[in-house]
C-alpha cells in the first residue's frame, strides 16, 4: 500500500540513499593480491569470505562502468570472472558490509552465483528466508572481530530463549522491532547487529563508509608496506614556493622505488611535517580519481597541486590561533596511504577513452573542489528535472521519451527561485512549454507558460502564471 501513495520524485522516504560500495567476496581460494585489483581496502573475515570496500575508488569504477555502457555490477562480475572463474563464486554489493556478508551467506547457501546487489528483488525476497542459524554464525563471528565473544555467548543465549518462547522462526519476524528494546533486554553488541540487520526507518541512511559504520569491527589487510620517503632539512623553510621544488623532486623518487610498480595508481596521501618544535603536523592528501605519479613526472602538477591546498588550509588554522607564529618546518615524511594496481585491461580507460574525459579527470584532480555535474531525469516540473550524475537512483523506470526531449530544450542555467522580470520594450518571444505545480506540494496549482526570450541581445527564459505576471526563470546565453 505504502509504494501506491509515492509520488514522482517522493520516494526517497521509502528507499535508501546509500551507495552500494562494500563486497562481501566467497570464493575457497582467494588471494589477496588479485582483490587489490579492485580496492586497496580489504578484510579476511573467514577462510572463504573477504570484505572490499570500493569507496576509495569508486569513481574508477563509475568510469569504467559508464565506458563499458554497463552498471558497476556487471563490471565487477566480468573482472571477478576473469580471475576466479566462472561461476565460481558468490559476491554480494551493499551499502553497509554487515548487510553484504549477510546476504553473500544466504546466497551462497542457496547456491546462487556471481555479483548480484542489495536494491534487487532476489535479495530482497531472499532475505526473507534468513534463518537464525545462519544469523547466529555471522554474529558469533562479528564478537570475534570485535574481542567480545564472552559477552556475545551469554547474551545469545538469553536471546535464543526468548526468541523461542515468541515462536519466531526467523529473524525478520522481529524487523520492526527497535534495537533500543534489543539493547535493554541483551546487551549493545546485539543491539548493533539488528541495528545493522534491519536498519532503523527512524535515523538518517548511513552513506556506506568505513567512518559512518565505526560499530563494524573493520581489521584492514595491508599485503605490502606503505612507500614513503624522508626528507632532513639543511635548514628550516616555511616558503611554499621552495618547499615545492623539494617535493617535487620526492615524489619523482618515490617513482623510481622498485615497490612502486607500473601503472600503480595512487588514491591518498600523507605529508608529516615535523616543526622546529618537533611537533608534528600530519597532512592528507586524498585525490578523487586514481592518479599516475609517473605519467607526470617530473613536474607532477596534480600532485603538488593538491599538497598545496592542504598546506594552505593548515596555515589558515594556524593563524587563527592566538600568538601563532610562523611554523618553520625542518623535516617530512612523504607516505603513501592508499594505491592500488589495475589490471592492464583496465587501465586502457585512461589511454583510450575520449581526451575531453581524460582531461576532466586531470582536472578534478587538480582542482581544491568535486566538479558537479548533472543528469536530466523524466519530471515535468523544471526544478525536479534535473539531479546530480551520481545521485543513487531511488526507482529504474524508462525514460519518457518526450520528456527528456523536454528536458534538453531547457536552459542550463536556473534561478534559485524566480524572479519578477517586467515586460517592458518590444521583445522577441517564443513560446516553449506549458507546465503544471505538483498539487501535493503547492496549494495553488499554478499553470506555466514558459517562452524563450530575446531581450536586449539575451536569451532568457521566461514564464507567465495564471494572473498574467512574468518572471524570469533561466537564461539560454
Amino acid at each position: 500500500m505504502q509504494s501506491l501513495l509515492l509520488f514522482p520524485n517522493d520516494a526517497s522516504a521509502a528507499a535508501s540513499s546509500a551507495e552500494p560500495c562494500f563486497i562481501a567476496l566467497i570464493h575457497p581460494e582467494l588471494r589477496a593480491e588479485d582483490l587489490e585489483t579492485l580496492t586497496p581496502r580489504l578484510m579476511q573475515w573467514e577462510a572463504d569470505l573477504w570484505l572490499l570496500d570500493l569507496k576509495p575508488c569508486l569513481s574508477y569504477w563509475r568510469l569504467q562502468a559508464q565506458s563499458k555502457s554497463q552498471t558497476l555490477a556487471q563490471v565487477l562480475q566480468e573482472i571477478l570472472s576473469s580471475f576466479l572463474g566462472e561461476g565460481s563464486y558468490t559476491a554480494t554489493l551493499s551499502a553497509q558490509p554487515w548487510q553484504a556478508l549477510l546476504l553473500g551467506r544466504l546466497l551462497a547457501q542457496k547456491g546462487f552465483r556471481g555479483v548480484n546487489t542489495e536494491n534487487q528483488r532476489l535479495s530482497h525476497n531472499i532475505m526473507s528466508s534468513l534463518s537464525w542459524d545462519l544469523w547466529w554464525a555471522c554474529a558469533e563471528r562479528y564478537a570475534f572481530h570485535r574481542q567480545e565473544i564472552k559477552k556475545f555467548l551469554k547474551h545469545k543465549r538469553a536471546m535464543q530463549i526468548a526468541m523461542r518462547r515468541l515462536c519466531c522462526d526467523y529473524p525478520t519476524s522481529l524487523k520492526t522491532m527497535p534495537s533500543s528494546q534489543i539493547k535493554r533486554r541483551f546487551g549493545p553488541l546485539l543491539a548493533d547487529l539488528w541495528e545493522q540487520t534491519f536498519p532503523s526507518h527512524v535515523t538518517s541512511p548511513s552513506s556506506g563508509s568505513l567512518e559512518e559504520t565505526a560499530a563494524f569491527p573493520w581489521q584492514s589487510y595491508h599485503l605490502t608496506q606503505p612507500l614513503t620517503h624522508t626528507r632532513h632539512l639543511d635548514f628550516p623553510l616555511s616558503d611554499w614556493q621552495v618547499l615545492e621544488a623539494f617535493l617535487r623532486e620526492d615524489l619523482n623518487r618515490l617513482c623510481l622505488l622498485d615497490s612502486f610498480k607500473k601503472g600503480e595508481r595512487i588514491l591518498s596521501l600523507e605529508w608529516l611535517i615535523v616543526l622546529d618544535n618537533l611537533q608534528e603536523i600530519p597532512l592528507s592528501i586524498l585525490f578523487r580519481h586514481p592518479h599516475c605519479l609517473q605519467s607526470e613526472s617530473p613536474h607532477q602538477r596534480t600532485a603538488l597541486l593538491q599538497i598545496s591546498y592542504a598546506f594552505e588550509r593548515a596555515q589558515r588554522a594556524a593563524r587563527q590561533k592566538p600568538e601563532a607564529e610562523t611554523p618553520w618546518i625542518v623535516s617530512w615524511q612523504l607516505r603513501v596511504l592508499e594505491s592500488f594496481r589495475p589490471l592492464a585491461e583496465q587501465r586502457r580507460l585512461f589511454a583510450d577513452d575520449s581526451a575531453s574525459c581524460d582531461e576532466l579527470i586531470k582536472l578534478e584532480n587538480q582542482l581544491d573542489r568535486p566538479l558537479e555535474a548533472y543528469q536530466v531525469v523524466d519530471d515535468w516540473v523544471p526544478e525536479d528535472a534535473f539531479t546530480s550524475l551520481h545521485s543513487p537512483v531511488v526507482f529504474e523506470r524508462e525514460h519518457l521519451p518526450e520528456l527528456e526531449h523536454l528536458g534538453r530544450q531547457r536552459p542550463l542555467f536556473l534561478l534559485n527561485r524566480p524572479q519578477p522580470w517586467a515586460t517592458h520594450g518590444r521583445n522577441l518571444w517564443k513560446f516553449k512549454e506549458r507546465t503544471m505545480d505538483k498539487w501535493w506540494r503547492h496549494r495553488d496549482n499554478t499553470v506555466r507558460d514558459y517562452y524563450q526570450v530575446i531581450s536586449h541581445k539575451e536569451i532568457l527564459w521566461v514564464f507567465r502564471d495564471e494572473k498574467g505576471q512574468c518572471f524570469l526563470h533561466g537564461v539560454y546565453a
